[in-house]
């Protein structure tokens, strides 16, 4: 049987839920549902300990919502079929439209540095702080004497900076294919 807040979740009232696979598969959305029983019957078949899975269940209003079920069989029968499994469904709509945003923006500021006619890097400076924090761990009190001091460890810091990305602009520029 379902619980009454996953009713409530789809909009359902406890009352009006069939408990069977084959009404809860209905509600899946058309798309995802062969892929969804197709991973079901397989988690059936290989009897693995649990399963997860995203997908659009449709809500009593006729929305659909995203979510992720964590199931798991527990009982079988004596022909080693699922007779009864437990789990949680998350809805994670909110969630995906969130992610989906994100990568829209991603995608569209790595865009604008990548065709971007001024040339750009992005350089990785995390070994020069590792470096830093070495020396005043040793005792270095005054990095700028220090550096004074010792130029080679100054280079070596220099040394320490990683160029992580560099965009169309900059390539040309330094002709490197």
């Amino acid at each position: 049987s379902f619980n009454e807040l996953w009713a409530e979740m789809l909009g359902y009232h406890h009352d009006h839920v069939v408990p069977s696979r084959e009404w809860w598969t209905d509600l899946v959305h058309p798309d995802d549902r062969p892929k969804m029983v197709a991973a079901w019957n397989k988690h059936a078949k290989d009897r693995t300990q649990r399963w997860t899975s995203v997908y659009r269940m449709q809500r009593a209003n006729g929305e659909w919502r995203w979510i992720r079920d964590h199931s798991s069989i527990v009982e079988r029968d004596g022909e080693d079929q699922p007779l009864r499994a437990t789990g949680c469904h998350r809805d994670v709509t909110e969630r995906r439209g969130i992610e989906k945003a994100l990568r829209s923006s991603e995608a569209r500021y790595f865009g604008l540095f990548e065709d971007s006619p001024i040339s750009e890097w992005e350089e990785d400076f995390s070994a020069v702080r590792n470096y830093l924090d070495e020396l005043t761990r040793s005792g270095v009190g005054n990095l700028a004497e220090h550096f004074e001091r010792d130029p080679d460890s100054l280079k070596k810091c220099t040394k320490l900076i990683r160029v992580v990305d560099a965009n169309k602009a900059m390539l040309k520029l330094y002709e490197i294919e």
